[in-house]
C-alpha cells in the first residue's frame, strides 16, 4: 500500500475528518488508497509515529482558495513561484494503528501490515476500536479538542494557546 507521512497534528486532524485535503508542493499520478503515518515528531493531544488511518487520495488539483478550509488553513501560503497542489482524500477507514517511521515523499508499506476496521457506521463499534486501539497512543495520554487544535483565526495573539495556533505549528508539511 502507498504511504505518506503527515505531522502528527495534521494526521489527527485527516483521521477526525476534519481535513481532506493534504496541500503539498509535489504531485503524483498515483489514485487509490493511502496510508496516512504521523510523523515522530511528538505533538501534545495526537498520536506519532504510528500510522494511523487509510483514505483514498482521490484527486491532485492546484491549490485555490475553495480548498483553504477543507487543508485546515485560513490563508494561501506564500510559497513565492512555486506551485502548491490540494490532495483530496476521501473515504478514511481507521485501521489498527501500528508503530511505523515515515519516509518522505511516497512510499510501500505491506499490505499486510494494515488491518482495516469493518465497522459499517456503527457508532457503539466505533467508540470502542477507538479505546481500545487509539486512545492509550496520544501523547501525553490526553486528547485535545478538534476545534483546539487548529486556531479559526490562525493568528497566536487571538487563539489564545500559541502551542496549538496553524500560525505556531509551522503551517505545510
Amino acid at each position: 500500500m502507498k504511504a505518506l507521512s503527515v505531522r502528527p497534528q495534521w494526521a489527527h486532524l485527516i483521521l477526525m475528518e476534519e481535513k481532506t485535503v493534504e496541500c503539498r508542493s509535489w504531485r503524483t499520478d498515483y489514485r487509490g488508497d493511502l496510508l496516512i503515518c504521523a510523523s515522530s515528531e511528538a505533538f501534545p493531544g495526537t498520536i506519532s509515529g504510528h500510522a494511523l488511518c487509510v483514505v483514498t487520495l482521490e484527486d491532485i488539483v492546484p491549490l485555490t482558495e475553495d480548498h483553504l478550509k477543507a487543508a485546515g488553513l485560513d490563508a494561501m501560503p506564500d510559497l513565492g513561484d512555486k506551485p502548491l497542489w490540494a490532495w483530496e482524500l476521501t473515504d478514511m477507514r481507521l485501521i489498527e494503528p501500528f508503530p511505523h517511521k515515515g519516509k518522505q515523499g511516497l512510499y510501500e508499506v505491506p499490505d499486510e501490515a494494515v488491518t482495516i476496521l469493518p465497522l459499517d457506521g456503527d457508532d457503539e463499534a466505533w467508540s470502542e476500536w477507538w479505546e481500545v486501539h487509539y486512545a492509550p497512543f496520544f501523547e501525553n495520554g490526553f486528547y485535545i479538542p478538534k476545534s483546539f487544535l487548529v486556531s479559526a483565526t490562525n493568528d497566536p495573539s487571538a487563539c489564545g494557546d500559541p502551542s496549538m495556533c496553524a500560525a505556531c505549528l509551522g503551517g505545510l508539511d
